[in-house]
């Protein structure tokens, strides 16, 4: 399958979709973890948890467009069928897929970073790197280098800093 990039009417469309499909990803890796074993089902639960947390992050900007989202149940239904339907597919398939065909979603979301106001920027820079750090696991992986969850862990550690962050900031 060839992913070509998608441009979008406007910055409040593509902030839509992308959040959208972070919520249909978290649903996405968690189910395909449940095919999958050892390393591989320790890397799709930590991109689960990046796309919950990337949720997260993006709520704001949510309430601040009111922006009209989709059913969440439908959504996260949907990432539950998308990892049905390549249950079967073997490991070092997905992950080149991963290395392969998400860049065009780094170019997607680096759109969206630039459209948007430069207030909102810290908060899409953390919609780009969740998906820089899937191809960086990506590429490790493939290459056999055993710290390839590294990538995942970092994108994990830093966002959570940022919310605890906010949160102490929101209690002042």
């Amino acid at each position: 399958m060839t992913v070509t990039t998608r441009r979008f009417p406007s910055y409040r469309a593509a902030l839509t979709i992308a959040y959208e499909e972070e919520i249909s990803g978290q649903a996405y890796f968690a189910n395909l973890a449940a095919f999958h074993l050892g390393r591989a089902r320790e890397a799709l639960l930590l991109m689960a948890e990046m796309e919950r947390i990337t949720v997260s992050i993006l709520a704001p900007l949510v309430a601040l467009h009111d922006l009209r989202i989709a059913d969440k149940d439908a959504l996260a239904a949907e990432g539950t069928a998308e990892a049905q339907a390549i249950r079967h597919v073997k490991w070092a398939e997905i992950v080149q897929q991963m290395r392969d065909e998400y860049p065009v979603y780094v170019e997607e979301f680096a759109d969206l970073h630039h459209q948007a106001p430069e207030n909102e920027k810290i908060l899409l820079q953390f919609l780009v790197d969740h998906e820089v750090a899937i191809i960086d696991f990506a590429r490790l992986e493939l290459d056999g280098d055993d710290r390839s969850i590294a990538p995942l862990n970092r994108y994990i550690a830093n966002a959570a800093l940022f919310l605890n962050d906010a949160k102490g900031k929101d209690a002042r």
